[in-house]
């Protein structure tokens, strides 16, 4: 049985008959949607198990950094420009998190961006002396 894709409380089940219809009104789910809701819900609370599972194990190396650690941080896949960024967040207030969002940890530098900026800023100016 394929796993459906989240549906977010949506229902792909048609009815059809006089009596699902019916069923259906009275607050009755088929099998199938019941089956479906289901799984969906498993996949759901395994997804969050699993980033639970590791944001524990990154919080466990940040505050010690132990080889036992490093091995879990191994063992669930994750790497360490995960950590540095974890780590960085934790530094940061809750309004510095919103306003500045995620870290650059890939150590890349964004002039890309900063050029873009600095286009947008010419063509406003440009509109403005128009004016």
């Amino acid at each position: 049985m394929e796993c459906p894709a989240l549906t977010h409380h949506r229902v792909n089940t048609r009815y059809d008959s006089a009596y699902d219809k019916i069923a259906h009104a009275l607050g009755f789910r088929s099998v199938e949607e019941s089956t479906n809701a289901f799984v969906t819900n498993y996949d759901y609370e395994m997804r969050t198990k699993d980033k639970h599972t590791k944001q524990d194990a990154i919080q466990s190396y940040i505050d010690d950094p132990s080889d036992a650690n490093r091995r879990t941080l191994n063992a669930l896949g994750i790497t360490d420009r995960q950590v540095k960024e974890a780590k960085i967040q934790q530094e940061r207030t809750a309004k510095e998190r919103a306003k500045n969002g995620r870290p650059n940890t890939n150590g890349k530098n964004r002039s890309s961006q900063h050029k873009k900026e600095v286009k947008r800023e010419t063509l406003l100016s440009v509109t403005d002396d128009e004016e």
